[in-house]
């Protein structure tokens, strides 16, 4: 997004809270950096808790998903099941 004002804050508080009342995550990737300083002084940037690239935001949704990172670890957690039957 190249614009971010009340509005965008109010639909990304409401997508927020939709993704959680799904049980899902949302993440955000700032790659400008006023976007994370309009977070920080309104003080979203403790809830949303911005990324700065999109790998990182992957990576912390899955973190909190409790889901593997990559197809080779969902592999080796499967013969790691495997083993132990």
């Amino acid at each position: 997004m190249t614009f971010l004002d009340c509005s965008t804050l109010s639909l990304l508080c409401r997508a927020r809270r939709r993704a959680l009342e799904r049980d899902g995550q949302l993440a955000l990737v700032c790659i400008r950096p006023w976007h994370l300083r309009i977070l920080t002084a309104v003080d979203l940037n403790t809830l949303f808790k911005p990324c700065a690239t999109v790998q990182e935001a992957l990576n912390s949704v899955r973190r909190a998903l409790g889901t593997p990172h990559s197809r080779a670890e969902r592999r080796t957690d499967s013969r790691r099941g495997d083993s132990d039957s």
